[in-house]
């Protein structure tokens, strides 16, 4: 009862004095920075990565991760002068690996979100896209709502979100029921089982997997309008400020120079060209 009362008293005088307030924050964020810089001692930097967001983080066919993101984050690592150690996550557990220091950065396609920025520190924007809809190609035969459709979609992203909210789909020309997967490549499967027949994901990752699974190009189609927007940057734990500046000189000199451009052509060439994506990188093309 004592500790209680203690505790209730310490929540009390925090709401009255927000000098207390500030004061315990910056103390935690110290801590926090003083973690980080501990974390670097060794001269490594742990990526985060994921081996079902191609193109931007997968397992290439010599076994190694590599990816849009990743070659941004192993540039980061080069300009500290760092090696790099690979951990692999999933949609579900990135965040916390970053949180308990299981890694320093996640290198893959994580958007940027209020509620994100609230317990993480984010790069500057790396990419932009927005979520869509693979479909079948004989949906717009049907009658309105005459048939059934099995819509998957990834756990722990931003498309569980609107689907949690209850504004990812609905109406038209069918009923949908949804299906949760916790990996992009078991979905990609199911897809071309016939499991499911439909999948919610960010475009890129969608043309991904009609790239990989050649026969579904004969009978879906990814939809023009998007249903999210996507900002993707890459995130660091809170007061990691070394690494986050490392991240925006690295990406602030890919744009200055268009390298960025390069490893658009590189990995995800149908978007080199972008006029949105060009745009962006001219307004973050920060001056020192």
């Amino acid at each position: 009862m004592v500790l209680l009362r203690r505790m209730l008293r310490l929540c009390r005088q925090l709401r009255s004095d927000p000098r207390l307030h500030l004061m315990l924050k910056a103390g935690a964020t110290a801590a926090v920075a003083m973690a980080a810089t501990m974390a670097h001692a060794n001269g490594t930097l742990d990526i985060c990565y994921r081996s079902d967001a191609a193109p931007f983080s997968y397992v290439g066919t010599d076994g190694h991760p590599v990816g849009y993101s990743i070659e941004i984050c192993e540039a980061a690592a080069a300009r500290l002068g760092m090696e790099t150690a690979m951990v692999e996550v999933d949609s579900l557990n990135r965040l916390d690996a970053l949180s308990d220091d299981r890694c320093d950065m996640l290198c893959e396609a994580t958007s940027i979100t209020m509620d994100r920025r609230r317990n993480y520190e984010f790069s500057l924007i790396t990419f932009l896209t927005g979520s869509a809809l693979l479909y079948p190609q004989d949906l717009a035969d049907a009658p309105d709502g005459d048939r059934s459709i099995a819509v998957g979609y990834l756990t722990g992203t931003t498309v569980a979100e609107h689907h949690r909210a209850g504004t990812l789909i609905g109406g038209g020309r069918a009923d949908f029921a949804f299906e949760p997967f916790d990996d992009h490549t078991i979905a990609a499967e199911a897809l071309a089982a016939g499991t499911i027949q439909s999948y919610v994901a960010d475009r890129e990752i969608l043309n991904a997997i009609m790239e990989d699974h050649a026969e579904l190009a004969s009978t879906h189609r990814v939809s023009r309008e998007s249903i999210t927007y996507e900002p993707y940057a890459i995130a660091v734990r809170i007061g990691d400020d070394r690494l986050r500046i490392a991240l925006d000189e690295v990406l602030v000199e890919m744009f200055r120079s268009g390298t960025i451009f390069d490893l658009l052509a590189k990995h995800i060439p149908n978007r080199r060209f972008d006029p949105v994506l060009t745009d962006l990188f001219a307004i973050q093309s920060l001056p020192e």
